[in-house]
């Protein structure tokens, strides 16, 4: 009865992580440093951010995702970032905590190459106090159960200009596998992940910045995943945009500039096989603040162009 209740508690939760590697983000322009940790510096002299996302709305015990991100060049070629995240789905939760620092390369006056290293501690938990066993509080279950605590690496490139970024980066390098039961063959380990990242800035006019981006994650023990955005900046005070992440759902977005704030909000309507099982759409709510250089005519300035447009 024991590997019965905890296979079906695995089951239930696995199928969700295999999907949920990484944490997503529909908003990944804003909330860039999650996926390539080489962003930070690249930006401003200081960014702090909080990114909160609601999956599936209406579907019982759906992902949820907040994380709490510091990003900032600390030195002429030195840039170093934090990431504090909480990710739950079911039964199942994973905290965790990265540090990434970058080697920041001028190429040109207006362009830089950089080189980042992270480290990241996870820890995988199983609620027990969600569990429901046909012995009322079953210790044959409950002390089966393991919190797991566990390393892993991550190592990424970024280039970026005034007018264009791109990027690629590795994650979840040691590929820890973890029991998470002990009377039973159950591992849980993160595959390694790939990331690619590019997006650049037109003029349309006078008072239009039009800014395609494009996303490109693959799974090495998964499938690959692509999400393509528009977005119409005007007069840098606030944007609305569009995008489609392949095979799951079409993405509306929209946000604001308030001084040095940045509130940005996005609605994923599902599109797949499974949108009448998972319920409503998914909801993600972005706010950064940032310090930046007041400088003009710094190259930092220069390469952030549009970052920079409504605070001069």
């Amino acid at each position: 009865m024991k590997r019965i209740i905890i296979t079906t508690i695995l089951l239930s939760c696995f199928e969700i992580v295999t999907g949920q590697q990484v944490i997503e983000s529909s908003q990944y322009m804003n909330n860039d440093y999650a996926f390539n940790s080489a962003v930070a510096g690249s930006k401003s002299n200081l960014r702090v951010s909080l990114g909160a996302r609601k999956q599936w709305v209406g579907f019982e015990s759906s992902p949820a995702v907040q994380n709490l991100t510091f990003q900032g060049r600390v030195a002429k070629s030195i840039g170093l970032g934090a990431q504090v995240y909480n990710d739950s789905w079911g039964l199942s939760r994973r905290t965790g905590v990265n540090l990434g620092v970058n080697y920041i390369l001028p190429v040109s006056n207006s362009i830089d190459l950089s080189f980042g290293l992270s480290a990241t501690l996870n820890q995988f938990s199983i609620n027990r106090e969600k569990i429901v066993t046909e012995v009322p509080d079953d210790a044959a279950v409950y002390d089966g159960l393991q919190n797991q605590l566990f390393p892993d690496a991550g190592f990424s490139v970024y280039l970026s200009a005034s007018n264009f970024y791109a990027g690629a980066s590795m994650l979840n390098l040691i590929e820890i596998k973890n029991d998470l039961v002990n009377s039973i063959a159950s591992n849980n380990y993160l595959n390694r992940k790939i990331y690619a990242i590019a997006g650049a800035n037109f003029d349309a006019g006078n008072t239009v910045v039009l800014e395609p981006s494009i996303i490109f994650g693959y799974n090495f023990n998964g499938t690959p995943e692509l999400q393509a955005d528009l977005k119409a900046n005007f007069k840098s005070t606030f944007w609305i945009g569009a995008g489609y992440r392949n095979g799951d759902a079409v993405i509306a977005q929209a946000g604001v500039y308030l001084q040095n704030f940045t509130i940005g909000y996005s609605f994923d309507y599902t599109i797949s096989t499974l949108k009448n099982a998972l319920g409503g759409g998914s909801h993600e709510l972005f706010v950064a603040f940032d310090i930046v250089k007041n400088d003009k005519k710094s190259s930092w300035f220069k390469r952030n162009r549009i970052y920079n447009q409504n605070r001069r």
